[in-house]
């Protein structure tokens, strides 16, 4: 037991460093000339204890489910840093992509972005933009989707961790990739088009509840099926 809890106390602390550094380097890719930077990172090391936290909760909870050993905090920690990876790849992309997907400019730390942000966000550009992006871009997840419906098995996750699916959690993760190659048409394409825009942000709307739908059902069903059932 004092091996678990140093292991579990050992992880927070790099969780709340890896939080913390984190809040440091947004402030730097963010240039916010008003932001406090010690308050960014106790932020992001509360942010990241939290978060550790809860991973080793549901590994605990799992433990016992399955009469498994004593959960460990590393996975935990792992997940944390990802995350931390994670967030800080999609600020550093921000100012490359919010421009060209018509996102509003950066608001206040008062002000955050919202969903109603993303559905009324016009995309910017001409005909290559349109379909590249309302064409090509969209039929990439289109074509993933289908392909799972049809063949009733898909896979989630990445290279570090991979779930494959089947049956009508195959279906529900095509028709969420479909929902995904949706919003990317109606967002570029009809958004761009002259006599289409009216309907983008309807099919858009529609577009995205269909994904987080589809996504959430398949991703709770294949981390369910990863707990085995005891006689």
């Amino acid at each position: 037991m004092t091996e678990i809890t140093t292991s579990v106390a050992v992880g927070a602390w790099f969780a709340a460093v890896a939080g913390a550094a984190t809040g440091l380097v947004d402030v730097l890719l963010r240039r916010d000339a008003h932001a406090w930077a010690p308050g960014r990172a106790l932020v992001g090391a509360v942010l990241a204890l939290l978060s550790y936290g809860a991973f080793v909760t549901v590994g605990a909870a799992l433990s016992l489910l399955t009469f498994a050993n004593s959960p460990d905090g590393w996975p935990a920690l792992v997940a944390v840093f990802l995350g931390c990876v994670a967030f800080l790849a999609m600020r550093g992309l921000h100012t490359a992509i919010a421009p060209r997907f018509g996102l509003p400019a950066r608001r206040a730390g008062a002000q955050p972005r919202t969903l109603t942000d993303v559905i009324n966000a016009r995309a910017r550009g001409g005909s290559p933009t349109m379909w590249l992006g309302g064409v090509g871009l969209a039929l990439l997840p289109l074509t993933y989707g289908v392909s799972c419906i049809v063949t009733q098995r898909g896979e989630l996750g990445t290279t570090i961790w991979r779930s494959e699916v089947q049956g009508a959690a195959a279906i529900a993760l095509g028709l969420g990739w479909i929902g995904v190659g949706l919003f990317l048409h109606f967002h570029f394409f009809f958004g761009l088009h002259s006599r289409l825009s009216a309907f983008s942000r309807r099919g858009k709307s529609v577009s995205l509840v269909m994904a987080c739908a589809g996504l959430t059902i398949a991703g709770a069903w294949s981390v369910l099926a990863q707990v085995p059932l005891q006689p």
